[in-house]
Formats: structure tokens, sequence, C-alpha cells
């Protein structure tokens, strides 16, 4: 039998495993996220933060991890390429 959406999201075992959290941002937007399907014994519970906003940390990745400059990455925004909320010329 192939679950429904609704049906894998109350099933008992995933619930006891923490597989489906729920968690809140700070405008009090709540989101169902999938948890770590590896779980240790002794090991710390893991972080869980909401989801960002899309774009609100490309600005910061494309200059960190690409290298791209603050005009590189404005010529991109004009393009509608990318989405970057955290980007301020």
């Amino acid at each position: 039998m192939v679950n429904t959406l609704d049906r894998v999201v109350s099933d008992p075992q995933l619930l006891h495993r923490n597989m489906i959290l729920q968690l809140e941002g700070a405008d009090g937007r709540r989101s169902g996220v999938m948890g770590n399907p590896i779980k240790f014994k002794d090991a710390d519970a893991e972080e869980r933060h909401y989801p960002p906003d899309l774009g609100a940390d490309t600005s910061a990745v494309l200059n960190e991890v690409l290298n791209l400059s603050n005009d590189e990455i404005a010529e991109l925004i004009r393009l509608k390429a990318i989405v970057a909320k955290d980007f301020a010329r």
C-alpha cells in the first residue's frame, strides 16, 4: 500500500522517532519538516531551526563560496537569475 501524505505525517513510528518536526519562525509561521533519520543513543539532540526565507543568504553564499563581487551579484539580481534579500549595495 502506498501511503498518502496525511497518513505519513501521522505515522506513530515516525512521530515517536521525531521524524516530523514542527518548527516556528520568528514571525509566528509554522512549518513541518523532516527530522534527521540517523539517531544515536548518546548524541546531542539535533538543532532545529526554522527554514530561512528564499534569498535570505544568497549573496553571502555567492560571495563566500564563489567569491563573486557585489557588482556580479547585482548583475545576477538585475537579470532575475537569483533572489537575494540579504544584498545591500
